[in-house]
C-alpha cells in the first residue's frame, strides 16, 4: 500500500500459483496518478518475483496505453497472447540492466 496522509492511494497485489507463476496489478487513486506511485509498485513487484525466481505475468487492454508505457518503462515486456476479452497476457521481464 502506498499512503498520503494516512489515507490510501494506490495498492499492489500478487498472486501466486503453485505452478510457480506469479500475476500482479495495482490501482492508484485517480487524484494521485502520475506521481510515479505506479512505477513504485511495479519496481516492488518486480524485485520480489526476481529475489523468489517467480515468473511475473499480467493482462492490460490495449486500448490503455497509460498502463503499457507505465509497464515498458519498469520491465521489459513481452506479449504471450491476446486474451478472449482482447486483453493481452504479458510476461512482465526484469530490464536487462536490472536482471540478478
Amino acid at each position: 500500500m502506498v499512503k498520503k496522509e494516512q489515507k490510501i492511494v494506490g495498492y499492489f497485489f500478487m498472486r501466486c500459483s503453485f505452478l510457480g507463476k506469479a500475476y500482479r496489478g495495482y490501482m492508484t487513486d485517480y487524484k494521485h496518478r502520475r506521481m510515479g506511485i505506479n512505477k513504485l509498485m511495479g519496481m516492488c513487484a518486480t524485485d520480489i518475483c526476481q529475489t523468489l525466481n517467480i515468473p511475473m505475468y499480467g493482462s492490460i487492454s490495449p486500448a490503455n496505453e497509460a498502463s503499457l508505457k507505465s509497464a515498458a518503462k519498469i520491465n521489459d515486456i513481452k506479449i504471450i497472447e491476446t486474451l478472449s476479452n482482447g486483453d493481452y497476457l504479458i510476461q512482465y521481464l526484469p530490464k536487462e540492466h536490472c536482471r540478478k
